[in-house]
């Protein structure tokens, strides 16, 4: 027979099995949500990355990161050597950093 402490022992435990199946469950939500943002991530357009790598770029020059955004630029320009952005902005970058003849090159 079960006395009253042993039957509030036992639903303290399902109690306990319930939440963490519940937080097991809300862990496998998060883990599923992460996946797809990243998945989302991976299917960029062109024009959105621009957007937040400008974005980005941008927030660094408010922070004075000038190295930071030197070298995210120059990773970009090994890939479009064309870009009249990225040269200004690597310009205007080096220029920050006293580095004037990299500047001038630009």
């Amino acid at each position: 027979m079960l006395d009253s402490n042993s039957y509030t022992d036992i639903q303290t435990c399902e109690i306990l099995e319930e939440e963490e199946s519940k937080e097991d469950f809300l862990n496998l939500k998060d883990y599923e949500k992460e996946i797809k943002e990243s998945e989302s991530k991976d299917e960029e357009s062109p024009s959105e990355r621009n957007k937040n790598l400008t974005q980005k770029i941008y927030g660094l020059l408010k922070k004075h990161e000038y190295n930071q955004v030197i070298n995210i630029l120059n990773k970009q320009l090994s890939s479009d050597d064309n870009s009249r952005a990225v040269h200004s902005v690597l310009g205007y970058a080096y220029f920050q950093i006293a580095n004037y003849k990299q500047a001038a090159e630009m």
